[in-house]
């Protein structure tokens, strides 16, 4: 800021007047023309503080239309500023989002490379669980095979027996009455050992028949657990939907659809509709249904709870689909958890098959 000199003479931006030396008068420092304090609206105690401020010290003034303009450009600076920020606020949201978005990805990508873990895990188990089924089956058809070719042979061995022992008593016979006519043969003697003959005949028989009665109840204990073996790998992979309205075969499907859209909500899940299980009646049959894989039934069966939290859905339940051997199992196994918590002990569950009640495990 310049302050006037004696040999000084300027036009006063304000008033248009001369400006001289002795004149009390400043300098714009922004467009350098000078004003007079009155025309530059500046008072004289501020004036006589401008006169006083040394020659270290610096002080700038400024005109109306310099200051004007100087906010003009601040605002404008301000408001470039601000359009910058928000741009870099823009930008930094959007990398943020691919960030996220990307983690997102990289998530879904080992959730991915786990469930194809997973899934090759038990397509493997499946695999194997099925040849060590098959194996099963194949050794119990050649066991039940076998009993079958000796109780053949059994049968043709006492039917040989029965004609060759029939045969005896009708030579015996023959010789009784060949005797008793001759009157050699004390026949009280003779009839005592026919009838020790006939009853050690009887005893041999008898026994004989028990032990075929012991194969063929063998047989029938075999051929029944070949059976629960097929039954079971045959619905391996079902579920049994219980609480759906009867209405129809299609309603069924799609009412089965919603249920397990509800329970499996990442992945579409595979399934058919088998049928309704019993007799129609007054009340709604279940609903036999048979999903893809071993996974997919682990994944229903885990999350068959969260039914209960659905208005729509809180009277539907989802259950395996067990063989009637199986059903008598589980009955007797909740009959045991049921007895046990009326007793007092806590935490009682079942757990593959088996009773589990704090640490403890009951088979």
């Amino acid at each position: 800021m310049n302050m006037p000199k004696d040999s000084d003479s300027a036009v006063c931006g304000g008033c248009v007047g001369n400006v001289r030396g002795r004149d009390q008068a400043v300098e714009c420092d922004g467009c350098k023309t000078w004003y007079h304090i009155k025309c530059g609206r500046i008072s004289k105690a501020i004036y006589k503080g401008m006169q006083e401020l040394k020659e270290d010290e610096e002080l700038h003034w400024f005109c109306v239309k310099c200051m004007e303009d100087i906010r003009g450009a601040f605002r404008d600076k301000v408001i470039g500023i601000n359009k910058r920020i928000e741009l870099l606020e823009q930008e930094v949201n959007r990398r943020m989002k691919e960030m996220v978005r990307r983690d997102e990805i990289m998530d879904v990508k080992d959730d991915l490379r786990s469930m194809d873990s997973r899934i090759d895990d038990v397509t493997r188990d499946s695999e194997i669980e099925m040849k060590k089924r098959a194996d099963e089956i194949k050794t119990a058809n050649e066991k039940l095979r076998k009993i079958r070719s000796r109780l053949d042979e059994m049968a043709g061995e006492s039917i040989k027996k029965n004609a060759t022992v029939k045969k005896e008593l009708e030579d015996l016979k023959k010789d009784v009455e060949k005797f008793k006519k001759d009157g050699v043969v004390d026949f009280n003697e003779v009839n005592k050992e026919v009838r020790k003959t006939f009853v050690e005949i009887m005893e041999s028989e008898k026994e004989k028949e028990e032990q075929m009665d012991k194969s063929v109840a063998k047989e029938r204990e075999l051929h029944m657990k070949v059976v629960e073996m097929m039954e079971r790998d045959k619905r391996r992979c079902n579920v049994v939907v219980m609480g759906i309205t009867e209405v129809d075969e299609e309603t069924d499907k799609i009412e089965v659809g919603k249920v397990l859209g509800k329970l499996v909500e990442e992945v579409a899940v595979t399934f058919e509709v088998l049928g309704r299980i019993g007799k129609k009646g007054d009340k709604a049959r279940p609903i036999r249904v048979k999903l893809r894989d071993m996974m997919d039934k682990g994944r229903v069966l885990g999350r068959a709870k969260k039914l209960r939290n659905i208005s729509e859905m809180s009277m539907v339940y989802v259950a395996p689909d067990l063989t009637l051997f199986q059903q008598h199992e589980d009955r007797k196994l909740r009959e045991e958890v049921k007895r046990l918590r009326e007793m007092g002990v806590q935490n009682v569950r079942i757990s593959k098959g088996k009773i589990l009640a704090g640490d403890a495990i009951s088979d």
